[in-house]
């Protein structure tokens, strides 16, 4: 059954579609180099929803199932600022082209749903997306340019960063384009000289946080550390082990790594 109010549309998980566009808007505001091209979306999603809401009013509302592509424009959108949000120059450097990615998927979907629902849509967006990612590349430059390195207070992390970085050059490469790889290895060089270390090995068992998720609650304890049940990017079941190493890398306090997979 269609609700009687397109605001009551509920996002699976979240709440309304009326509760989730606010908290959409207000993320949006947090994006860094992305806010534009997220706000863009935001807009979108608003006029969607106002012109539904026309259409429901006047007696015409679209069809259940028609609906359902815009209820997960929603989900799938809220989850991404989730998840990219309010994130340090060098997650945002390193997660870059995933990020873009993703939100290009987005703004696809989205033109799919104003077909889907025989609303008017913009003709243009792939133009304005261009023009967005365009403006995103050059504040992303800008902001590496202008970065200062000693906001990484100590040394653990900027090892940290400078691990994470080499982890994009050495393992995942063919994740960037060009532009990606050289504002990582702008990154490093700024990192190496801040800590007058000309070279770093990537130790085998460093995997950057972003590349599992893992649960908060550990099940069991390990060799080196509390043991975590985690999903990596793939989808694959894994678990890990967090460990603390010597002061080169990190302390007890640190950012932990990831020691052991053992696929579930």
């Amino acid at each position: 059954m269609v609700p009687s109010d397109m605001d009551d549309l509920q996002v699976p998980g979240v709440g309304s579609v009326a509760e989730t566009l606010p908290c959409i808007q207000h993320l949006c505001n947090h994006m860094k180099e992305a806010r534009p091209a997220c706000t863009r979306v935001a807009t979108r999603l608003q006029n969607l929803q106002q012109e539904l809401r026309r259409m429901s009013e006047e007696g015409h509302p679209p069809a259940l199932e028609s609906l359902a592509g815009y209820v997960e424009v929603f989900a799938n959108f809220l989850q991404l600022l989730r998840k990219y949000h309010n994130k340090h120059l060098i997650f945002r450097v390193a997660e870059h082209q995933k990020m873009t990615e993703r939100l290009k998927q987005v703004n696809e979907q989205l033109a799919q749903v104003f077909a889907a629902l025989d609303v008017g849509a913009p003709t243009n967006w792939d133009t304005s997306w261009q023009i967005d990612c365009r403006l995103q590349e050059q504040a992303l430059t800008n902001a590496v340019d202008k970065s200062d390195i000693r906001s990484l207070q100590s040394s653990r992390a900027q090892l940290e960063a400078l691990l994470t970085l080499k982890f994009e050059v050495e393992k995942r490469a063919d994740r960037h384009d060009g532009m990606s790889m050289i504002l990582i290895q702008s990154l490093m060089g700024k990192i190496s000289a801040e800590m007058k270390r000309t070279e770093v090995t990537l130790p085998p068992w460093f995997l950057p946080l972003y590349e599992v998720e893992v649960e908060a609650e550990p099940f069991a304890g390990g060799h080196f550390g509390k043991v975590h049940r985690g999903v990596m990017r793939s989808g694959e079941k894994v678990v890990v082990e967090f460990f603390s190493v010597d002061e080169l890398v990190t302390d007890e306090r640190a950012q932990v790594q990831h020691a052991a997979f053992c696929r579930l």
